[in-house]
């Protein structure tokens, strides 16, 4: 880019860069690179507060850096959310205790939301966790509606109040699902994996499944066939 002199009339009008905090010096330097000398055209946006990837070189200063750089930025504060309801946005500001450099979001959404925490000794009681969770909620047996009536008294869902279609499980990386997605079929929960493949369907746990079936049924003509 600086070998190609474009001067004042570059080919583009706008730069829009998603996730501002997370720029590195090096990505920094490519979007001064690519906007003009005052700024214009340049639109960013981010959250201060979400800025977590120092370690991969994030430049913590860089909202301070792009307005020593151009001093006519304007900054526009969005205080509203229109995604999440008002028990979640006061969680993530208690956890941030009043180090926030956002300040305080408030909630349009008319949503409710109760939250719970949960300390997992391992992944696998994390799965179980929520699967006894999801079971109530979509209308599990009598049983598991009785072992989890006092724990989830304060729930402002009721039991058998959502379809499988209305629950989501958020996880940060794939690897994450493998016990999850074991502890859903062991409760008979139907799910589908959005952007990716389900543990049980990839090809290499196919084979393993059918290397082991084999092992214990010799007589299994169609595992058998698809390890040939």
């Amino acid at each position: 880019l600086r070998s190609r002199n474009y001067g004042a009339a570059k080919p583009w009008e706008h730069i829009l860069v998603d996730e501002v905090q997370d720029l590195s010096p090096l990505q920094k330097a490519l979007v001064e690179a690519l906007t003009p000398a005052d700024g214009s055209g340049f639109f960013g946006i981010g959250d201060p507060d979400q800025s977590i990837y120092g370690f991969r070189g994030a430049d913590s200063g860089i909202e301070a850096a792009l307005r020593s750089r151009w001093p006519e930025l304007s900054v526009l504060s969005l205080t509203e959310s229109h995604r999440s309801a008002s028990a979640i946005l006061e969680a993530g500001h208690d956890a941030l205790a009043g180090r926030g450099a956002c300040g305080e979001l408030t909630s349009v959404t008319g949503f409710s939301a109760t939250l719970q925490w949960m300390d997992a000794p391992s992944a696998e009681r994390e799965a179980a966790w929520i699967a006894d969770r999801i079971a109530y909620l979509i209308g599990g047996t009598s049983h598991q509606q009785a072992d989890m009536h006092e724990t989830l008294a304060n729930c402002h869902l009721e039991a058998g109040s959502c379809s499988p279609g209305e629950i989501a499980v958020l996880y940060r990386t794939n690897a994450q699902s493998n016990a999850i997605e074991y502890s859903f079929k062991r409760n008979g929960i139907p799910y589908r994996i959005i952007g990716g493949t389900r543990f049980f369907d990839r090809a290499e746990v196919k084979d393993m499944l059918a290397y082991l079936t084999v092992i214990n049924n010799r007589n299994d003509d169609l595992r058998l066939m698809r390890i040939i």
